[in-house]
Parts: structure tokens; C-alpha cells; sequence
């Protein structure tokens, strides 16, 4: 991915770490089941985790304050990625019983299962283990997640008492 090589990774993290913000203020708050978003958490945890192990063991890796800084960036990244996972996936659950709702609940947790796939390539690619033509994966999951995470809502606004769309 270009922006990566430029240096504009940093930048690339804050950008994306407002769109966790906003989806997850998209996908509310309305229905919590704390289990499941502990759950996400441990899985990010481990993740991250795994990663750097394998990065730490690369020849020419980070150490020392870059690596902490770097660390310390992802985490908070993916806390913010998971607890839009998480909504999404809670939202799906507290959605009534029509089959409307339950199609659109269900691209939008398609959605963000891809973006956190998408993510995941990128870290694995950038900080444990090369992964060749890196951009093929991680565009042909990113832009499906973005047009059914953006579809699903656009049908919520746009009908949302009339459910006979999709």
C-alpha cells in the first residue's frame, strides 16, 4: 500500500481510528452484552500479541520507544475496531424478528468481519510476516466491508418503516 511506504501510517491509523469512532456511534449503544465485547477484546489482545512477538524477532524491527509508541497506536486502534465489531454484532442480536432487519443486520456485521479482516492483513503484512501482493487482499476485503457496512445503513435511512427493500 503506498500511504505505508510514504510514511503516512500514522496518519492512515488516525483517519481510520475516527471511522471505528463513528461507526460505533453509528451502531449504538442501545443493547450491551459485555461477554461478547470482553470476548473481542481478548481475541484483539492476543492478536496484537502474536504480531509483535513475530515482529520482535524480525531482523531490523522496532525497539525501545518507537516499538512501545507503535504498540500502544495499534492497541488503541484495534480496541476501537473491535468495539465497532462488537456493536454490530450486538445490534444484530437486538434487532426484531423481521426478516428485513436481520438482512440489513446481517451485511453490516459482514461488513465489519471483512474490515477487521482487512486490518489484520495489514498489520500481519507490516509488522510480522511479509505477505506478497499484500494490496490484493487487503483492498478485496476493505471495499466490500465499506459498501455493506454504507449499504446497511442507507437502507436504514432510507427506509426505515417501510421494509420491503433489499
Amino acid at each position: 500500500m503506498q500511504f505505508v511506504s510514504e510514511g503516512f501510517f500514522p496518519l492512515a491509523i488516525i483517519s481510520f481510528a475516527i471511522t471505528q469512532i463513528c461507526f460505533t456511534a453509528v451502531f449504538g449503544w442501545e443493547s450491551v452484552q459485555v461477554k461478547r465485547g470482553v470476548a473481542l477484546y481478548i481475541l484483539s489482545s492476543v492478536k496484537i500479541v502474536a504480531i509483535f512477538s513475530l515482529h520482535l524477532r524480525k531482523p531490523g524491527a522496532m525497539h525501545g520507544v518507537e516499538c512501545g509508541v507503535t504498540i500502544g497506536a495499534v492497541w488503541v486502534y484495534c480496541f476501537l475496531i473491535y468495539t465497532a465489531f462488537w456493536r454490530s454484532l450486538d445490534l444484530r442480536s437486538s434487532c426484531s424478528n423481521t426478516q428485513w432487519e436481520n438482512n440489513v443486520a446481517n451485511l453490516r456485521c459482514i461488513g465489519m468481519v471483512l474490515f477487521v479482516v482487512s486490518d489484520s492483513i495489514i498489520a500481519v503484512n507490516k509488522y510480522a510476516l511479509p505477505i506478497p501482493h499484500a494490496s490484493l487482499p487487503i483492498m478485496a476485503t476493505y471495499y466490500p466491508a465499506q459498501s455493506l457496512i454504507a449499504y446497511s445503513e442507507i437502507q436504514l435511512l432510507l427506509y426505515p418503516d417501510d421494509k420491503k427493500t433489499l
